[in-house]
């Protein structure tokens, strides 16, 4: 059934649609899950640039086995992501989020006192489990609070992925080159994340949801139409779909009406529905066969992403000369420009996923085959421009991919895609390492780094792939839950 909005008749004011009209608590939650996310993204890039001392200080036989300790780390980071899903579905994910962060820093204050190359597995391996933590927890809380400025939430949020990602090699770079070693960097960081783990459970709002509660069986709010009809459905080209937000969990419903309370876009029209109940992550194959390509496909996105880190290092290095401090600078630049990107372009994929997700990863895929063939002066500029693009996909495809499912699934969702997307991704780092050591003697001249980049670049065009299995779910779990 269709109808005109209801007010509540015990609230005094319509319940609010957009970011700048939330409580106090809730803002300040949002930005402290920014925090949060800063220091997850830094500790994944914090040994970026010091793979070369790690293989001296350690006495490794090659460099592939330092650039494997990331590959580790990111491994027990991406594999229990669909478990932590699964407690961010039933459990506090405040709580959460909080001893997350506060494995990760321990396991990075371990690392500094590592003397051994087994005892840094292990070390990386706890702090990477830390990692896990944040995404399926943060991105579900997250999702929830603004069910209409989901991009624009996220990409709010992901401006502290921006800032740890440059905070992390430049930081790191730095305060090796001036202490002579890498450790010093590595345990200042992590003593730094346990002691923001606790302010963000002392400070940040619980999630408001309260599971196996009530909130699982309220109505759920489905947007038939746009306020007008020149805004096309973000993930096709069909109108009067009402984008690709399904508004699981919208307002509560009028005692009286059983309408949801607040207040609408002038000219659109909602239709109220039961929520499903959270049986299933997806209720047939279809589905699941949809979900495992659209996570395989941005594996390719993401094993671009990682490898533009650890490649790029060892490409600087070897092939330019780069010291420390200019490593850890022109990898921090990669994601500075990000801190913009990442708000502007997921506000606007709010009106339209597929083509400002198109859009930045084509540009990007441009920017990574002209990487490795700019002259040294450019080098640091062309990473820029491609972290201002490349970066900015992320909270587009991560409202997405919320918006295409029910709340109550969301945390196993996420969890799931960013086992399969993250964990085959993450082969970069190990990969890449690999593939330098065979280069021997050559390593030293940029053109031999030609096939690779053009290789990276191919995968960001096929990533987009993805965008179609995303629309099959959308559309498929709307006309499941009308039946």
């Amino acid at each position: 059934m269709t109808a005109p909005l209801q007010p509540c008749p015990d609230s005094a004011a319509p319940a609010p649609l957009a970011i700048e009209s939330l409580s106090r608590e809730q803002v300040r939650t949002l930005w402290l899950c920014g925090v949060l996310h800063a220091f997850t993204h830094l500790y994944n890039v914090a040994l970026l640039p010091l793979y070369l001392l790690i293989q001296a200080d350690l006495k490794l036989a090659s460099v592939d086995q330092a650039t494997l300790l990331v590959t580790v780390m990111m491994i027990a980071y991406f594999g229990p992501s669909y478990p932590l899903g699964l407690l961010a579905d039933r459990f506090s994910r405040k709580k959460i989020l909080g001893i997350g962060l506060a494995l990760n820093g321990l396991g990075f204050v371990g690392l500094s006192f590592s003397n051994s190359y087994a005892m840094a597995l292990a070390c990386v391996v706890l702090a990477g489990l830390g990692g896990s933590f944040y995404h399926p927890a943060a991105t579900a809380m997250v999702a929830r609070s603004f069910p209409t400025n989901t991009g624009k939430a996220l990409g709010l949020v992901a401006i502290g992925a921006s800032v740890g990602f440059f905070i992390g090699p430049i930081y790191c770079g730095w305060r090796a080159a001036v202490s002579g070693n890498w450790r010093d960097p590595i345990l200042e960081l992590g003593l730094l994340g346990i002691a923001a783990a606790g302010i963000f459970l002392r400070y940040a709002r619980e999630d408001s949801r309260a599971p196996h509660a009530g909130s699982l069986h309220e109505p759920t709010e489905v947007p038939l139409t746009r306020p007008s009809d020149t805004l096309s459905h973000p993930m096709g080209e069909g109108k009067g779909e009402g984008g690709f937000v399904e508004r699981s969990h919208g307002p509560r419903a009028s005692p009286t009406t059983h309408e949801p309370c607040g207040v609408r876009h002038p000219g659109a029209v909602f239709e109220t529905r039961p929520a499903r109940p959270p049986e299933k992550m997806f209720p047939n194959r279809t589905l699941w066969l949809c979900f495992l390509g659209a996570s395989l496909a941005f594996s390719l996105r993401d094993f671009t992403g990682w490898s533009m880190g650890s490649l790029g290092s060892l490409f600087m290095q070897k092939a330019h000369g780069f010291d420390l401090n200019a490593t850890g600078f022109a990898l921090s630049s990669i994601f500075l420009a990000s801190i913009v990107s990442n708000p502007l372009f997921g506000g606007l994929s709010d009106r339209g996923r597929s083509r400002w997700l198109a859009l930045v990863l084509m540009v990007s895929a441009i920017l990574v085959a002209i990487f490795p063939r700019a002259p040294k002066a450019a080098v640091i500029p062309v990473l820029a421009l491609y972290g201002f693009f490349f970066l900015a996909g992320y909270p587009i495809i991560e409202a997405a991919l919320m918006e295409s499912v029910h709340d109550s699934v969301r945390g196993r969702v996420f969890g799931a895609f960013i086992t399969l997307a993250g964990t085959a991704g993450n082969l970069a780092h190990w990969a890449v390492g690999a593939w330098v050591k065979r280069l021997g003697p050559d390593a030293a001249n940029p053109s031999a780094y030609y096939p690779i980049y053009a290789v990276l670049a191919l995968l960001v065009v096929l990533s987009l792939a993805g965008l179609p299995c995303l629309r099959a779910i959308r559309k498929r779990e709307i006309h499941t839950a009308s039946k």
